[in-house]
């Protein structure tokens, strides 16, 4: 099982407080469900499925991306969350 670190300080940043709730919940979901480089293959259908919502994927990078590239999409159709892997020295 994968263990993955959250920000905090993301419920004060005006992106993520602007977003409709099942877009909040659909951040989480990409973050935890993405492989250990942050690429996730986009499954909407899964996701709404399992939290009764209904989002729309290009509203979802829309607001994803509001601001600030967060999400690449990539020519395979894959995301990439940027900064998801942050080299320090």
């Amino acid at each position: 099982m994968s263990k993955r670190y959250t920000d905090t300080n993301i419920w004060s940043e005006d992106w993520f407080i602007d977003m409709p709730l099942p877009y909040k919940m659909f951040w989480f979901y990409i973050k935890d469900n993405c492989d250990h480089a942050g690429i996730f293959k986009p499954n909407i259908k899964k996701y709404c499925l399992l939290n009764e919502v209904k989002i729309d994927l290009y509203k979802a990078l829309e607001y994803l991306n509001s601001g600030k590239d967060r999400i690449r999409v990539l020519d395979n159709g894959h995301w990439l969350l940027e900064g998801f892997i942050v080299f320090t020295s």
